[in-house]
């Protein structure tokens, strides 16, 4: 009887990827500039199972989301009064920046870094300071050094969380468990995120 264990599938799946495509390398690369942290989770925990080492994924996670936030300041910079034309993006870009503002003080450097963890607002935030008053150099220092805060975070929650589903599979020999766990992880850190973000931000009443 063929065994469809949904881990091991997705697992055998993602190995085969790696082998066909040339630079398996660059995966953790793209998946950081097309996709975002649940992407990054994703890959990490696959990668958890030996298929990239930690250094490879760490490290492309980070280029990779280097060069998604620098073009999505650039774009921010070039098409600032497009974008105060949007209603809808104009209000949400007030909300989050008047929000971080009164967290941080007016400190660049944590507002940056707290708009990485929330859902919705590293874009936005983005958008903030290219339409307002940093320039690229410095935006590039300080997304750098936040950047490697949470790709660290980010990669080491997701390796943990692959490296857990062995651990599991090994000693209950029951590889579902192990991926369901993983699943309602991820899914609570999800919905923690949209909670932050609803609550907190946006002020609504719990």
């Amino acid at each position: 009887m063929i065994d469809l264990d949904p881990m091991l599938t997705v697992h055998a799946w993602f190995t085969v990827v790696l082998e066909w495509f040339p630079y398996p390398f660059l995966v953790p690369f793209f998946g950081a500039f097309f996709g975002g942290e649940e992407t990054i989770l994703l890959i990490s925990a696959l990668a958890g199972g030996g298929t990239i080492s930690f250094p490879v994924l760490l490290g492309m996670a980070f280029l990779g989301t280097i060069a998604s936030d620098s073009l999505w300041f650039l774009f921010g910079k070039t098409f600032s009064s497009w974008l105060s034309t949007k209603p809808s993006l104009h209000t949400r870009l007030d909300t989050v920046s008047q929000f971080v503002s009164r967290l941080t003080r007016e400190k660049d450097f944590f507002a940056l870094l707290i708009t990485k963890f929330l859902y919705g607002t590293r874009i936005i935030m983005i958008f903030y300071f290219a339409r307002n008053r940093m320039s690229f150099l410095r935006f590039t220092i300080y997304n750098a050094l936040v950047t490697a805060i949470w790709a660290s975070v980010v990669c080491v929650v997701g390796w943990m969380a692959g490296r857990g589903v062995i651990w599991i599979s090994d000693a209950f020999g029951n590889v579902s468990l192990g991926f369901i766990i993983i699943i309602v992880i991820m899914g609570a850190i999800y919905g923690i995120r949209i909670w932050l973000n609803k609550r907190i931000i946006e002020g609504k009443k719990m």
